[in-house]
This record gives C-alpha cells, structure tokens and sequence, in this order.
C-alpha cells in the first residue's frame, strides 16, 4: 500500500484552516496557518479519516475539506473557546486593577421620653364666706409624655477603576495580542496536525 503524505493532499492556501476558520467562527485564527501546518507535519502520512474523503485522483475536493474541518471543529471547538479566553485573562494586564467596592452603613437609633406629672391644688374652706360659696376638694392633673425617634441612615460607595487611563496599557495591548495569538495558534496547529497526520513512532 502507496503511502501517502499531508503535503500531497492538502493545499497551501484555502486549505483545512480556511474551512476551520468559517465552521468555528467566531473564532479567529491567523493567516498562513494552511503554510504553517504542513511545514510541521508535511511528510508524515494522512490518518486514515483523511484517506477516507479522498477523491479518485487522491485529492481532497472543498466539500471534503469543509467535511473534515467540521469533525475537527466538532472534536476541539469547545476546548480551543476555553483556551482562548484563559490566555485572554492571563495576559490581561489589567484584570487585576479591575475592582468593585460597595460599602453600606447602617446607623439606627431610637430616643423615648416618658414623664409623668401629677398637681394637686387645693381650696380651702374659709369660715368667713357664705357656706354655699365654700368648697373644699382638690384638682388633681395627671399628664404622660411619650415621644419616640428613630433615625435611620444609609451610605453607600461605589468604586470602579478599570485602568483604562494608564497609557502604559495601550501600549502593551499589541503585544498581548501577539501572545495570545502564539499560543493559542500553537494549540490549534497541535490539534489539527494530531487529527490529520500519522504520529511518528
């Protein structure tokens, strides 16, 4: 049996990784990654899932290569999503400036006043007036004073800083990318190279 090698059946340009990057979208993945992966795996031999949707003249037709890169998206897809956003947090420099802070201040307090005030007054019978204008009893004058506050006060601080005003930052965002994109572009080029090319023993 002929062997048969991923050079030979896969194109440099419009090749698996552009049929990757329209089934994983929105994923983005870099140019040359077609170049790339063959100068990696080039001389080894296709798998045999490859051979399978080969042509008659031994090539791979778009619809096959549109078919693979959805098994291939199908099988890591998911896992090149987690990996892109951990190497986003990762290399985020200001993710640790990023903060929210609430404080809330709750003061209450009640005051109640009670008093009681009795009077007595009292007349007293004076012998020297009619007895029809003579009396003799007592008024007595009983009062309760009640009163009740309650104060309750709330404050609340909200700080925000993202850092977005550091200069510093924008500086580095450039490079970021170009960290993020290595890694992540390494990880992809391992995945499709392990699905598409034979390992070598």
């Amino acid at each position: 049996m002929t062997e048969i090698k991923v050079k030979d059946v896969f194109p440099i340009d419009n090749g698996i990784f552009t049929a990757i990057a329209a089934a994983a979208a929105p994923l983005d993945f870099p140019t040359d990654l077609d170049l790339l992966l063959l100068s990696k795996c080039g001389n080894r031999c296709i798998t045999p899932i490859v051979e399978m949707l080969l042509d008659s003249s031994g090539r791979l037709t778009q619809a096959a290569l549109d078919r693979l890169a959805a098994l291939i998206v199908s099988e890591y897809g998911e896992a090149w999503s987690r990996i892109k956003e951990a190497l986003e947090l990762e290399y985020n420099p200001l993710s640790s400036n990023n903060y929210h802070e609430e404080e809330t201040t709750n003061t209450e307090g009640e005051t109640e006043d009670k008093s009681n005030e009795n009077t007595s007054k009292v007349i007293a019978t004076d012998s020297q007036l009619p007895q029809s204008m003579l009396s003799d009893g007592g008024e007595t004058l009983i009062g309760t004073n009640t009163g009740t506050n309650k104060n309750t006060v709330k404050r609340t601080l909200t700080r925000t800083n993202n850092g977005t005003s550091f200069k510093s930052s924008e500086l580095l965002q450039s490079e970021i990318k170009m960290r993020i994109d290595s890694r992540f572009t390494a990880q992809v080029v391992e995945d499709v190279k392990n699905y598409i090319a034979m390992m070598l023993y």
